[in-house]
Parts: structure tokens; sequence; C-alpha cells
């Protein structure tokens, strides 16, 4: 039987850990992965380096020998995470309920009245402000539109735009929101824009639209 060479071992663990590590990053926020789905310990495996990342200094032998157990474990884990990556199995109230950064969003929707909407409707893409955006709006700004309904949707109607915009379809122009104004939309690469906000969460897939997490509150425009 031909022995495998350092050369395709080195292969094949590029391979598998790199789809490990990038199923990791898929999987869902709420679930704690064990040791062997981290990607600090697969890393570890994949260069040979002792517990506090020196390097090893076991022989190739020992290498050889351990490539099918690691190999394995790896593969298991990889499966493992791909298998819990979130779905668009929900409407879009489901993916907000699903993102702890947005739970101010969700609940001022809730009080806006704009659930029902969401959840039945569509396809939407809603570029919801983080809960740290909302701490950036002054405290009176926000209590009036908390004390004001009709207001406090047309802030957050200006945040939704009435078709599936993922990032990848960003082009840059102007769309139409919910709210009847216009936001200017653009992309660069990887990064996506709306007004002045950067996007930091992008493609939060929902069954009936996509959810985007920006850093900032938008206002519409106020009427002359």
């Amino acid at each position: 039987m031909r022995r495998i060479s350092e050369a395709t071992l080195e292969a094949l663990y590029d391979t598998v850990v790199t789809l490990a590590v990038l199923c990791h990053s898929l999987a869902s926020e709420e679930k704690q992965p064990s040791p062997v789905t981290q990607p600090s310990w697969l890393l570890r495996s994949l260069r040979r380096t002792d517990p506090v990342g020196n390097p090893s200094e076991k022989p190739n032998m020992y290498r050889r020998y351990l490539f099918p157990v690691l190999l394995a474990a790896i593969t298991v884990s990889t499966l493992s995470a791909c298998a819990t990556a979130p779905s668009a199995s929900g409407p879009i109230p489901a993916a907000l309920a699903a993102t702890p950064s947005i739970s101010t969003f969700r609940t001022l929707a809730t009080q806006a009245g704009l659930s029902d909407t969401l959840a039945v409707g569509g396809p939407y893409t809603v570029f919801a402000p983080s809960d740290e955006a909302f701490k950036a709006v002054p405290a009176k700004t926000m209590a009036e539109l908390r004390a004001d309904k009709a207001k406090l949707q047309a802030v957050l109607n200006y945040h939704i735009v009435p078709k599936r915009l993922t990032a990848a379809d960003v082009q840059p122009g102007s769309v139409k929101t919910l709210q009847g104004g216009e936001i200017t939309v653009a992309r660069a690469g990887t990064f996506v824009t709306v007004e002045d906000a950067m996007v930091v969460q992008a493609d939060i897939l929902a069954s009936n639209g996509v959810v985007h997490v920006v850093d900032r509150v938008l206002m519409p425009p106020s009427k002359k």
C-alpha cells in the first residue's frame, strides 16, 4: 500500500480545516461549540503546535498516525457546524428575534404594530439599527418616537425596502422605502452602506426577505 505523502497530508488538512472554520462561523450564535469546533483548536492541529501555540516537537510518524483520527474528528465537527447554520425557515420577525444585537429595533417594531406586516407580507429588506446605534440617538428624540406611534412607524419604515436585497444584490443608487422616501445604498467589495450607515452584519435570511444590521439610525427628511 502506498504511503500518503506529507504534501498530500498538508493539502487534506488545509481543505478540511478551512471548511470546518467556515462552517463554524455560520453556526448559530446560541450554540456553544465544543473544543473540536473551535477555530483555534483546528489551527493548532493544522500547524502541529502544542496547546500554548509552541511548535510541536513530535516526529513526523506521530503526525502521520494522528492524521486519520484528527481528520475524522474535524469532519464530524464540520458536518455538525454546517447542519446548525442559520436558514431562512421563518419570517422576518423570527429573524429579528434570533439576532440579539437588534433587540431595540424588534421592540420598537412591535410597539409600532409592524410585526404583523413583516410576518405575512414581503419580500422585504430590513436595515435594522443595532442596539448601540439606538443608544446614540438623543433621549428626547427616542421619547418622542415612543410617544407618537405614527412618527415611530415612519422612522422604522424608512429602514424597510419592499423587495429582497442581499448584500450581493446591492447596486449603487436609491431604493424606495415603505415610508415613501428613498435611501441611497452602495456596495464596495464586501462593504455595504445605507445613507451614512454601514452594514455591520449582512444577510440574516428570512422566508420573506432579509435583514441587515446597520450602525446608525436613519431619520427620514422632514416634510416641507
